[in-house]
């Protein structure tokens, strides 16, 4: 490889370009290719997410680099996040053989092996949990009126986004009859019947509890709305963010409707599945999740199992939402403010309720209201192209995962409240936790006052004298704490009005 490409490809790997990289080497005639470009091209495919185009392209060299232990971590990667763990460990194990003294090769593999061991350990649980959800279905009887007996009240939340972009039109037969025509499924009585009661909408029931749920893991997943029968509305299983939207532009596997939103981006939506009873036939619901790779959870045994199965939203806590590595108290911090009861908030990237939101953003656009998850998985920094974090203590940017870590710090974790503008630590050549605001009788209690104190002294900074005297937790001399995620030690920022 030439001077000149590698370093336009390293210049578009710290800026995390996978794509691009991925685009510029496909011109070089493949004949050009050594083992240099071919694993820049599959370290870009695996980060973009292309993994079965990783392992083709691996594959395909595999003369090349069957001695090589980077080829056999990059082919492991792909095998890992495809699922495919059995094929995973036996090229990691080989590749590990190979890289013989060469520590940070086996550190990577290692890694490898014990993710692939976790993930084969919870599709297992998984597995068992949902076998145990569909031996306690109960099939409704064919003779008792749909939602017989089922309380109604609160269930539709009919807030001016709902109105505006779920709820319908009262619906009719015919809008029954064309949605099934252009779907090509056969909609659920129970379905039709709750739909002639409010044709969508969002909910105020916006948690669905699994039964049986797999240990460590939420047992709960939130929802946003139900999608209704009337083409004219944005979210409806036949309008423009509808099924064919959800499968077309967000490459859902086509195995039914995908009926209902869920609180995450679109990364993974609540479906009508049609896989066993045919298009005709009772579908079960189930959810679909992107970021596992497509996985797909059994919830009910039918649309009116799946609903009655919903609760409000008094039942959220922070365990329904994401954590952020380089902030983990952002919660109690209230770095997110939580929204007050009954009060509703709609994300400005994902258009989902939220019960909490982050409000602020350096960028053009004024945003106001921002959900965890999007903020988790750099949507929200990619709408708005902006950042949360104004400055940071510099790492080496010849460290391992530089890009990683300065790209989850500025584009996935929330900024702290300050008075002039976040200024983030460093150690250990990695960015430091947040642990929240502090003053000195907060340094004192916790007895590592003069430790951050003497390194603070040496950042050329306020005054130690000042600092002693007038550091006050979220006082106009204010005092941010931070520790090393690597060897523990605590580390002082200070900033004043």
């Amino acid at each position: 490889m030439d001077a000149k490409l590698e370093k336009q490809l390293n210049r578009l790997a710290n800026r995390n370009k996978w794509e691009d990289i991925a685009a510029l080497i496909e011109k070089i005639p493949e004949n050009e290719w050594d083992m240099d470009i071919i694993e820049k091209y599959v370290h870009a495919l695996n980060h973009s997410w292309q993994l079965d185009k990783a392992v083709a392209v691996l594959l395909r060299y595999q003369a090349l680099g069957e001695n090589d232990p980077l080829w056999h971590y990059q082919l492991g990667y792909a095998y890992v996040n495809l699922s495919r763990y059995d094929e995973a460990e036996n090229v990691l194990l080989h590749g590990k053989e190979l890289a013989k003294e060469n520590k940070k090769v086996i550190g990577w593999i290692d890694k490898l092996l014990e993710q692939a061991a976790k993930e084969k350990e919870d599709k297992a649980k998984r597995a068992e949990a949902e076998a145990k959800r569909r031996a306690a279905y109960i099939p409704r009887d064919p003779n008792t009126p749909p939602f017989d007996g089922f309380d109604m009240t609160d269930f539709w939340d009919d807030c001016d986004n709902s109105l505006k972009d779920y709820a319908g039109a009262p619906s009719t037969d015919e809008m029954f009859a064309k949605a099934e025509q252009a779907l090509g499924y056969k909609l659920p009585e129970s379905y039709k019947w709750l739909m002639k009661q409010h044709n969508g909408g969002m909910v105020k029931r916006v948690l669905f509890r699994l039964p049986f749920p797999v240990p460590d893991q939420s047992d709960e997943i939130g929802i946003t709305g139900i999608y209704g029968v009337d083409p004219a509305k944005e979210y409806s299983i036949t309008g423009s963010n509808g099924n064919q939207f959800i499968i077309d532009e967000w490459e859902y596997p086509k195995i039914g409707i995908a009926f209902c939103d869920t609180s995450s981006c679109w990364n993974d939506m609540i479906f009508l599945d049609y896989r066993k009873c045919g298009p005709e036939g009772e579908p079960e619901v189930v959810r679909i999740d992107q970021e596992d790779n497509d996985a797909i959870t059994y919830l009910a045994g039918d649309f009116e199992s799946f609903i009655r199965g919903l609760v409000c939203e008094d039942t959220v806590d922070i365990a329904d939402y994401p954590q952020f590595k380089y902030s983990p108290n952002c919660y109690e911090n209230e770095i997110f403010v939580k929204a007050e009861v009954g009060e509703t908030k709609i994300c400005q990237c994902c258009g989902s309720k939220t019960k909490y939101y982050y409000a602020s953003m350096y960028c053009r656009e004024n945003v106001k209201v921002l959900c965890p998850h999007c903020i988790k998985s750099g949507a929200a920094a990619k709408k708005f192209n902006g950042v949360f974090i104004q400055d940071a203590e510099s790492i080496e940017t010849n460290s391992e995962n530089y890009a990683d870590k300065t790209d989850e710090l500025f584009h996935r974790t929330p900024g702290y409240i300050s008075w002039q503008g976040e200024y983030w630590r460093s150690h250990c050549n990695d960015y430091c936790a947040f642990i929240g605001d502090v003053g000195i009788e907060e340094l004192e209690q916790m007895g590592i006052a003069e430790e951050v104190l003497a390194d603070y002294a040496t950042m050329d900074e306020y005054e130690i004298e000042e600092v002693r005297e007038y550091l006050t937790k979220a006082g106009s001399f204010a005092g941010y704490l931070f520790q090393c995620l690597h060897c523990g030690k605590y580390f002082l920022w200070a900033d004043a009005d």
